[in-house]
């Protein structure tokens, strides 16, 4: 019986492994070489890990629908493996949060291991988790790309916001937010231009674009330092009230 048991549970692991390669293979339209690759490097990478080669093959799927080509794709998956273990999130769901961030920021696959670094980095100095990290980071890299903004100062910006107590998607809608009322800026009435006068600052001091998102967060925590009022001013001018900004300059 415990045998008859184990080859059923053999049969349907390779029904299951053969469903998601062929998801693979109508996404990225591999020729039969190319798809022999792609199913024995599944199969390596994941029979040394956790994970298993059917999960390993959901992840290159999801990496496929995302648009990556068969090289593209042998790239990519080990440092979703990576992202995978260190996060502990499934492996399609990792593949799904790096190829956004990778698209989003017009990089290559060859930047995947950058991308998961930056990650996990985040995640050490933030106290946080990978997957808690990647799902803020889900919120506001769309934004942050259109905007020109660095991967890496993004990163560490949603990172100081859960590191002060926005948590999960929180920290990502409130950096979206944020980066949101800083590019609207040269468009607010003379009251919000008068706020900025009072406390030294021009709109213009003030545009990630320009001087990056890192030094406008710098720029005005030292506005706000030593001035307790100048934190409430800022954040009842900005478009989202009092706003979630002042959690950059908690201790």
């Amino acid at each position: 019986a415990v045998a008859a048991q184990t080859f059923r549970s053999t049969i349907v692991a390779g029904m299951d492994f053969e469903k998601a390669m062929s998801s693979v293979r109508a996404a990225t339209g591999a020729t039969s070489r190319e798809f022999d690759t792609l199913s024995a490097a599944a199969k390596t990478m994941g029979n040394t890990s956790v994970f298993g080669a059917t999960a390993t093959a959901n992840a290159m799927a999801e990496l496929a629908k995302a648009g990556f080509r068969t090289n593209e794709v042998l790239t990519a998956t080990p440092a979703v493996l990576t992202l995978a273990t260190a996060g502990e999130m499934e492996m399609a769901d990792a593949a799904e949060v790096a190829a956004k961030l990778l698209r989003g920021f017009n990089l290559e696959a060859k930047d995947m291991t950058m991308v998961v670094d930056l990650l996990a980095k985040g995640a050490i100095e933030s106290t946080t988790s990978v997957s808690e990290l990647a799902h803020a980071m889900s919120f506001v890299s769309g934004l942050g790309a259109q905007a020109g903004l660095d991967l890496k100062e993004m990163v560490a910006a949603v990172a100081q916001l859960q590191q002060s107590g926005l948590s999960g998607g929180r920290a990502g809608r409130g950096l979206r937010q944020f980066i949101l009322s800083l590019l609207e800026l040269p468009g607010t009435g003379k009251k919000f231009q008068g706020t900025l006068q009072s406390l030294g600052l021009r709109a213009q001091d003030l545009n990630p674009r320009i001087h990056g998102l890192k030094n406008v967060i710098e720029t005005l925590g030292r506005t706000m330092s030593g001035r307790p009022d100048s934190a409430d001013k800022l954040a009842s001018a900005f478009s989202n009230g009092r706003s979630e900004v002042s959690f950059f300059w908690m201790d």
